[in-house]
């Protein structure tokens, strides 16, 4: 199931989509260097917040390059024993106990991600999870 252009401006809109974070720059998932970008336990705890079970999770694809790259995730991986350079969106799923299938990549995006339960109204955004591109 693809997202319309006109869902993506409703799902972003935080008056909108009510259940929100904002990642600040430090917590960025490309912000490599800052111990505050933490993206498996920042999902992990998005996930919670939520509170329905995540039927899709949509990011865009450099997004979910730029956690598969992040180097706390590939320390975890070396731990687990996965090679760090054949990370994808199945690992990841696994990492989050997600059913297989549920990461989707929508170049749309940009830097959210968006949980979407079974219902239109169960949905929760993450903004900014990759640094803003500079105005």
């Amino acid at each position: 199931m693809t997202i319309s252009p006109d869902q993506l401006a409703r799902y972003f809109d935080p008056a909108e989509t009510t259940n929100n974070t904002t990642l600040s720059r430090a917590m960025a998932w490309d912000n490599y260097t800052s111990p505050d970008s933490e993206p498996l336990p920042a999902l992990l705890e998005c996930m919670d917040l939520f509170g329905h079970p995540v039927r899709r999770m949509v990011m865009s694809p450099a997004t979910l390059r730029a956690v598969l790259a992040h180097p706390t995730v590939q320390r975890r991986a070396r731990m687990l024993g996965s090679d760090p350079k054949a990370l994808d969106a199945r690992w990841l799923e696994a990492r989050l106990r997600l059913h297989r299938g549920v990461i989707e990549e929508v170049e749309a995006l940009g830097p959210h991600v968006l949980l979407l339960g079974e219902r239109d109204d169960e949905r929760y955004a993450i903004f900014y999870a990759l640094t803003p591109e500079p105005s």
